[in-house]
């Protein structure tokens, strides 16, 4: 189920795993209910999605070290020359999910999200929001 936090002012998004809320239609109700309290005529509603590391930075590195061992026990690093990016893809892919898989094992979660998504809502004349536009957090 997805996360959100309510935002009334745009771009001031302050997390806290306390201000989360879960599922699109209840951080609906609960914006528009503090838009109101307020005397807002809109919210914001900010996806949250757990953070984890990105590998990204030390696939150099095992690159390297994978030639490194090659060359010492085998006399061998043209294994890992002229690697294709499908292939530095695959082996990210199956890194990050490898890092996240041992993280969330071992209980380790690190306390912090990103900002998926941002949806815009107004509320009309009726008191009801209403769907205005939807963005990418910068």
């Amino acid at each position: 189920m997805k996360r959100y936090i309510v935002v009334m002012n745009e771009g001031e998004y302050i997390w806290t795993p306390e201000e989360e809320i879960y599922g699109l239609a209840n951080a609906r109700n609960i914006g528009r209910m503090q838009a109101k309290e307020m005397g807002r005529r809109e919210f914001w509603l900010v996806e949250c999605k757990q953070w984890y590391p990105d590998m990204r930075r030390c696939m150099g590195d095992i690159y390297d070290d994978i030639g490194d061992m090659g060359l010492e026990y085998i006399d061998d690093d043209d294994f890992v020359k002229q690697i294709t990016m499908r292939e530095d893809d695959e082996l990210m892919s199956a890194i990050n999910t490898c890092v996240r898989h041992w993280l969330v094992k071992n209980n380790r979660l690190p306390k912090g999200v990103v900002y998926a998504e941002k949806r815009h809502y107004t509320i009309d004349r009726h008191g009801n929001e209403v769907f205005e536009s939807a963005t990418i957090p910068q």
